[in-house]
């Protein structure tokens, strides 16, 4: 399956619009942090935001859901 992701990769890359970066991302070990843990990488990304082990953890997730609660209840996701 990788194979045959950055095969596709390859064929349609166009000078440097594409980039492979290989980075460990936080890994949450609980059973219920899962779904704010690809949120949190998905936040991070559109921000510019490292995306590496430490950026953020389990102990982030309560602070994260209610920037995101608050986020989406003012309309403001799409907004820094």
């Amino acid at each position: 399956m990788k194979q045959q992701l950055n095969k596709r990769l390859s064929t349609r890359r166009n000078g440097s619009f594409f980039q492979k970066q290989e980075k460990r991302a936080p890994i949450q070990t609980n059973s219920y942090d899962c779904g704010m843990f690809v949120i949190a990488c998905i936040d991070s990304l559109v921000n510019n935001l490292p995306i590496e082990e430490g950026s953020y953890s389990e102990e982030d997730m309560r602070e994260f859901r209610l920037k995101l609660v608050k986020s989406i209840s003012q309309g403001s996701l799409h907004k820094k």
